[in-house]
């Protein structure tokens, strides 16, 4: 996934869907699929907070972007948060 916060919004937008299954239930009496609103609510809550949250956590805690070119070498990239995970040669 793409942060530690989507996976955390994901998981509660799953937990979300199965209530709101187990509510419909309730309501309508009858047999209903547990997944297909728990996977419409992950994927929506996934590209919503990898799209707005990340960004706006990113910016209230000066992290960098994942992804930087490094600037002392025109041939390097590095990926990563504060010191990155490795070079990455081009």
């Amino acid at each position: 996934l793409f942060d530690w916060v989507t996976t955390i919004t994901c998981v509660i937008a799953v937990l979300t869907g199965l209530n709101m299954t187990i509510f419909l239930l309730v309501i309508w009496q009858r047999a209903l699929p547990a997944l297909p609103i728990s996977i419409a609510f992950g994927l929506l809550f996934y590209f919503v907070a990898s799209i707005t949250v990340v960004p706006f956590l990113n910016e209230q805690l000066n992290l960098p972007a994942r992804i930087a070119v490094a600037q002392d070498a025109a041939s390097a990239l590095w990926v990563g948060k504060s010191g990155g995970g490795g070079m990455v040669y081009i």
